[in-house]
């Protein structure tokens, strides 16, 4: 489509494409129209269907059923002024109203710019059409937590196939057509029915007892129920303390990545699966990323030891560096501040030049009253003693800020 006006694809419908690149094109061309605007430069632009006046195509504000004969615009435009006897269609009183409000310059020589508005820059890009024409499924707020920076990156991203059952189990592989003789290791007597990512996750008897292994001191319910309730009770679940809620939201990524470990080492290594096996690798885990989170929390390796953790209350005490950032050079710094204690409120402040060298100090007691209310008095305050340091100093001020 070399040399074809982006007009003319614009025009075309549907039914007159042979392609299906043609027919890709003539699909999605009302959403690519609504996110461009052409800038007149050359004259070749079309009256009726460029968006050249920033309020869309002038054949959008024709009745459906009208389709007017294209012109080019310098055919209308003629020495600053609009010749609409030269276009053959009736012209309703809304379109000249629109066409009068532009004052437009063509310039001969001088190719057309073409805006593409869904990108800050006016280009136009491969992601920000993607952006602007797929259809964006309702995100669940269920997956948005999976993705945690304290999370190893494997083990989020065996979460979340496993929740999108997205895991190659043998049912995904017997659709394919592939069957092969598989025992599954997770039921007790073992069976050779295809299992699924619900049964290999949640609903399997291992799945079962290391779930419970872990719900049951963390005060989580999960009788009867599938794999999504699960999550949504784990994610939702109220804890007493920091710690317990960060060794909660862990605990659901590594059990997941854990039990599908377990099933590859009995499939692939004739491993055979131990639940207090696995309760002891996922709290040796538990404990080495939970202390990396918080560094001064000692914890042990043992379940036992680590579930007293979920139910005492903890408090932290945050510190805040408060230190004196210098002004710019040549620059002096004025630090204020004032309180109220019971009713009495008082100020101070100081000033000092770039290098830190004291200039002024001042404090003074505002009297009786709430901080609210002496705040303006305060201001003034401080703008005076400003003005009488300007006048000893004999020096200017160039910006004040607050």
């Amino acid at each position: 489509m070399e040399g074809l006006h982006a007009s003319k694809i614009l025009q075309k419908s549907a039914s007159c494409g042979l392609t299906n690149s043609w027919k890709a094109l003539c699909e999605i061309k009302q959403k690519v129209e609504k996110n461009i605007i052409w800038l007149p430069r050359e004259e070749k632009l079309s009256f009726w269907y460029n968006d050249w006046t920033k309020k869309d195509p002038l054949y959008k504000h024709l009745p459906s059923d009208v389709k007017p004969r294209d012109v080019l615009l310098r055919d209308v435009l003629e020495e600053n002024s609009w010749q609409y006897e030269k276009i053959e269609d009736e012209i309703p009183y809304s379109v000249k109203n629109i066409v009068d409000q532009q004052h437009l310059i063509l310039l001969l020589g001088v190719p057309e710019k073409v805006i593409w508005t869904t990108n800050s820059t006016g280009v136009f890009s491969v992601a920000s059409a993607w952006n602007c024409l797929r259809q964006r499924k309702n995100q669940l707020s269920i997956f948005t937590k999976i993705w945690n920076k304290h999370v190893p990156l494997k083990m989020a991203f065996m979460s979340w196939t496993g929740l999108m059952d997205r895991v190659p189990t043998d049912e995904k592989i017997a659709k394919i057509g592939y069957n092969r003789y598989a025992i599954c290791y997770c039921c007790y007597p073992h069976s050779i029915e295809l299992k699924t990512a619900e049964h290999l996750f949640c609903s399997g008897s291992f799945a079962q007892v290391v779930w419970k292994r872990f719900a049951g001191p963390c005060g989580i319910l999960m009788d009867g129920m599938q794999l999504m309730q699960v999550v949504h009770n784990w994610w939702n679940h109220k804890t007493t303390n920091i710690i317990a809620s960060f060794m909660v939201k862990l605990l659901l990524a590594l059990i997941i990545w854990k039990l599908w470990r377990s099933r590859c080492a009995y499939r692939y290594e004739n491993g055979t699966p131990l639940v207090c096996r696995s309760e002891s690798l996922i709290s040796n885990k538990l404990s080495n990323l939970t202390g990396q989170k918080f560094g001064k929390v000692k914890l042990k390796t043992s379940w036992n030891q680590i579930q007293k953790m979920l139910d005492q209350r903890i408090r932290f005490k945050t510190y805040r560096l408060v230190k004196w950032v210098k002004p710019p050079i040549s620059f002096a710094k004025l630090n204020s501040d004032g309180s109220c204690v019971e009713g009495n409120c008082s100020m101070g402040g100081v000033i000092r030049y770039d290098p830190g060298n004291f200039i002024l100090a001042y404090s003074s007691f505002t009297g009786t009253d709430t901080k609210n209310s002496a705040t303006p008095w305060r201001i003034a305050q401080e703008i005076e003693e400003i003005k009488k340091l300007v006048h000893e100093e004999n020096v200017g001020a160039q910006h004040c800020f607050k």
